[in-house]
């Protein structure tokens, strides 16, 4: 009984016209309102919005460290494709995001190439840094984050992670 559902539900997709994406049996992660560590000796320096966007501002640039989850849905050594939402509210200087790993058993961290707004652009923007440090051999027992630059902040809003969207 539950093949011939399947059957006559897949003759009513195929009948109508619709069909499944490309990608319907990708998996991904979506992390609005990143959770992310600035590294700050002040709290002051931190803002953390309504909506869960964490922001700078102090008046230098600080790092935030935003965890990336990877689990057995979705391992961080399988991801292809990343995107970090920012706000870049400096009008002197550029947000950056980059894809580390930091490792299980030491400190310091492995970091992809880096993607950057427009310097002194004030803008909302998705950037696409590479996944390469996530997916080089050995990467899959280490611990998968996204590092963005905030610049000081220059004008009454801060610079600002939104959020993280990954898929394999």
């Amino acid at each position: 009984m539950k093949s011939s559902l399947f059957i006559f539900l897949g003759f009513l997709l195929a009948s109508a016209g619709i069909s499944l994406p490309s990608n319907a049996g990708a998996a991904f992660h979506q992390v609005a309102g990143a959770t992310c560590s600035l590294q700050s000796t002040s709290a002051s320096d931190y803002s953390l919005s309504i909506t869960g966007a964490t922001g700078n501002q102090a008046t230098a640039t600080r790092l935030a460290d935003c965890q990336f989850p990877s689990n057995s849905t979705l391992r961080h050594d399988a991801v292809t494709f990343l995107s970090v939402d920012v706000h870049d509210a400096t009008s002197s200087g550029q947000v950056s995001a980059q894809a580390c790993l930091r490792a299980f058993d030491g400190i310091g961290a492995t970091c992809g190439s880096a993607q950057f707004t427009g310097f002194a652009a004030i803008e909302t923007k998705s950037l696409f840094p590479s996944t390469s440090a996530w997916t080089a051999a050995g990467a899959g027992s280490d611990y998968p984050v996204v590092r963005v630059s905030l610049p000081a902040r220059t004008t009454t809003t801060p610079s600002a992670v939104l959020g993280i969207y990954g898929s394999n």
